[in-house]
C-alpha cells in the first residue's frame, strides 16, 4: 500500500502539488484540496484502504483546477466530483500497469469506490 501512495505522492510533487500528510487529524476528516494554492491535505487516519485514491481524487481536482465557488450548483459538484473520480482512477491504473497488477487486484487494492462503477 505505501508503494502505491508514494508513487501518487511524487506524482503530485512532479507536478508541483504540495501534500501535506497529517496523521493528526480524526479519521472522520476526509482529505481536502486547495487548488490556488495546489495543496492537498492528506489524513493519514483515513481509511488506509481508501487513502491511494483519495489522495489521487484530490490532486485531480488541482490538476483540473476545479474551483470551489460559493455558489456551486449540484450539477456542477457532480460534474466535478466525477472528473477528478475519473483522474483518480486513470492516475492508479497507469500505477497498476507499470507494475503488472491485473484489473481485479487493482479494484480491491486502491480502494477505488463502488460509485465509479454505477452510472
Amino acid at each position: 500500500m505505501h508503494d502505491v501512495l508514494s508513487y501518487v505522492m511524487n506524482y503530485a510533487f512532479d507536478h508541483e502539488i504540495g501534500v501535506i500528510y497529517d496523521s493528526t487529524l480524526p479519521a472522520y476528516a476526509p482529505p481536502v484540496s486547495f487548488v490556488k494554492r495546489r495543496l492537498v491535505v492528506m489524513n493519514g487516519n483515513f481509511r488506509e484502504s481508501e487513502q491511494p485514491f483519495a489522495l489521487a481524487h484530490e490532486i485531480g481536482h488541482v490538476m483540473l483546477e476545479h474551483y470551489r465557488f460559493h455558489c456551486n450548483a449540484p450539477v456542477v459538484k457532480y460534474k466535478q466530483e466525477k472528473e477528478a473520480d475519473d483522474y483518480a482512477t486513470d492516475l492508479l491504473w497507469k500505477y497498476a500497469e507499470d507494475n503488472n497488477i491485473n484489473y481485479v487486484d487493482f479494484l480491491a487494492t486502491y480502494g477505488v469506490p463502488d460509485r465509479m462503477f454505477i452510472e
